[in-house]
């Protein structure tokens, strides 16, 4: 395939003050948030439009906009966002927001559209219809890659983890499939054109869907084989088969309309399936080494989604459970009965020891000070005494999590094995500063929504 340049774009300045960014920066946030409020990405796509018109365009506001499209448009918007991502990466490095001092930030940039983007696309489904978006993505990621991997700075692993995904479902694509060539369709790169003029061209294909408003749009240019068809097959194909599907589905729906939404309602409370044991995954030793690099790439996302999932990820699925029992069950007790669990786990955070140490070390400095003022200097040895002995009663009524894991730590060195009631208080204690957290969060969302 003839090696293509991409045309270059207007590139902006740092976007955070500007209003369309913080916008789309509000909903993007929402895919943390412990309560999972949807996010408008129909609005987050509108605003970068709105915004690449306005300031230009900079790597953060596509990496945001390629998880729009993406989220919108399937493979055809993941290859749009990977084209606009070549634009800047490969054809315009020196002059892009954030600028080349400010390699750590791009590497996050990057980062997160490996990881996020790249999470969403192993998930989408592949057919004949997709492909050539997905020769699209492949070779606009490789220019990506190979521009990258010229600049040390730059840690290319999650994007080349990507790629590698992309590269085996173009290799199974041509394996499987006699209809498409061995190379990828011919991809002009996006450019940035007033929209009357990209209207006015049959080559064009518009990247978003054009509006009123919208002065500026990014446009792909294909050059895509056209094969001489019979119209009336498909037609006729379409027909048939619809009418297949839909007796299918009305009988389907009749066999099994009681038990499915039960199954449904009830799929939540299924255990997490477990891992293969060891000697068991030994005994399929064989097979396993054989999907080596498709087994790997799949728990990378698996353990990437552990480390950035929130801590309290299993008391909101709980909190979440228990308010669909509540709306579907107003006077359950199951309801009941979590919220006073919560609510029980909560209180064991709310300790006061740290704050009465406090108090406890600021009176006997006041008391110091005092003395010191009426010229006595001295206290009673016994005035000392007792009180260092009520500070230090304090502090060993309630050790902080910190200094239970240190003694862990120093049993462990010592070859003691810890107490059930060490690891118990331990537990008690993390599992209640998840609850009083989840609680504080839930409590600050309900003042927003208010």
């Amino acid at each position: 395939m003839a090696n293509i340049d991409y045309q270059q774009v207007a590139t902006g300045k740092d976007p955070r003050d500007i209003d369309e960014f913080e916008r789309i920066r509000g909903e993007i946030n929402k895919m943390t948030h412990p309560l999972h409020p949807p996010v408008d990405w129909s609005l987050v796509q509108r605003l970068g439009v709105a915004l690449f018109t306005k300031n230009g365009v900079d790597l953060q506001s596509v990496v945001y906009y390629a998880m729009a499209r993406t989220r919108l448009n399937g493979w055809n918007g993941f290859a749009e966002g990977c084209e606009l991502m070549a634009v800047l990466i490969v054809s315009q490095w020196e002059s892009f927001w954030p600028n080349t001092n400010a390699m750590r930030a791009r590497n996050e940039m990057l980062d997160w559209f490996a990881a996020r983007v790249g999470a969403l696309v192993r998930q989408l489904v592949r057919s004949p219809e997709t492909m050539q978006d997905v020769f699209r993505a492949e070779y606009a990621l490789k220019r990506v890659s190979d521009k990258l991997q010229q600049h040390k700075e730059i840690n290319v692993m999650l994007i080349n983890s990507l790629l590698y995904f992309l590269q085996e479902c173009v290799k199974e694509s041509k394996a499987a499939a006699s209809t498409y060539s061995n190379e990828p369709p011919i991809v002009l790169p996006l450019v940035y054109l007033p929209q009357q003029e990209a209207s006015t061209s049959s080559s064009f294909s518009s990247s978003i869907p054009a509006t009123a408003d919208t002065q500026q749009v990014f446009t792909s240019i294909h050059a895509i084989k056209t094969k001489k068809r019979f119209p009336w097959i498909p037609v006729l194909s379409g027909v048939v088969a619809g009418c297949v599907l839909t007796l299918g589905s009305v009988l389907v729906y009749h066999m099994w309309e009681p038990e499915a939404p039960v199954a449904h309602f009830l799929a939540a409370a299924q255990p997490e399936p477990e891992l293969m044991p060891i000697n068991q995954a030994m005994t399929y030793n064989a097979e396993l080494q054989q999907q080596e690099q498709k087994i790997l790439r799949i728990y990378q996302q698996k353990l990437m989604d552990i480390a950035q999932a929130s801590p309290v990820n299993d008391l909101q699925r709980g909190q979440e459970i228990s308010q669909l029992l509540q709306k579907v069950y107003p006077q359950n007790s199951v309801s009941t009965q979590w919220r006073q669990q919560l609510e029980n786990l909560s209180a064991v955070a709310k300790d006061t020891g740290y704050v009465s140490t406090q108090q406890a070390v600021q009176a006997l400095l006041n008391e110091l000070l005092e003395s010191e003022k009426l010229h006595r200097g001295y206290m009673t040895i016994s005035s000392l005494k007792t009180g260092l002995y009520n500070i230090q009663s304090q502090l060993s009524a309630s050790p902080p999590i910190a200094y239970l894991l240190m003694q862990i730590e120093q049993q462990n060195q010592q070859g003691i094995k810890p107490s059930p009631a060490q690891l118990h208080q331990i537990d008690d204690q993390l599992k209640g500063l998840q609850a009083r957290y989840l609680l504080l969060q839930a409590a600050k969302e309900r003042e927003f929504q208010e």
